[in-house]
């Protein structure tokens, strides 16, 4: 069993491990068993699924192993016309610790209004101009 990142070609490592070898191969067989926080325990067959016996889960458990963060009802709608987050924008005094590249759920009252990238480090945010965009959007929920 391999445990690997996003973007790992394990086909490739396959061939480069056989090629190392010296002896040539492929893959028999390929099986993803878990992504995200899911498990394969968790997946429906397609026999489950036009038979209707499929129980969805909800987004905001999907969702929840990525830190949230909440804005205004100002900044949400700002958000939902697809404006950038930039630093003077935000309340800062109750965010989560995040690294450049983290993912991060934008919330206004319990409500899911985007899904974010992070441009900096939260320990950059006091080096930073209050115009530096802080957070990309990926995804805004209307």
């Amino acid at each position: 069993m391999i445990e690997c990142s996003r973007g790992t070609y394990i086909r490739v490592l396959a061939a480069d491990i056989a090629d190392d070898l010296g002896c040539g191969g492929h893959l028999v067989e390929l099986r993803r068993i878990g992504s995200d926080g899911f498990t394969i325990d968790e997946a429906v067959t397609i026999d489950d699924i036009k038979s209707g016996n499929v129980e969805l889960t909800s987004l905001e458990q999907v969702l929840s192993h990525i830190k949230a963060i909440n804005v205004s009802s100002g900044l949400a709608a700002q958000i939902r016309q697809g404006k950038q987050i930039v630093k003077s924008h935000l309340d800062l005094s109750d965010f989560p610790v995040f690294n450049a590249g983290d993912h991060l759920n934008v919330y206004e009252n319990k409500r899911l209004v985007s899904i974010t990238q992070a441009n900096v480090s939260f320990s950059e945010l006091d080096q930073l101009d209050d115009q530096t965009v802080i957070f990309k959007l990926l995804r805004v929920f209307n």
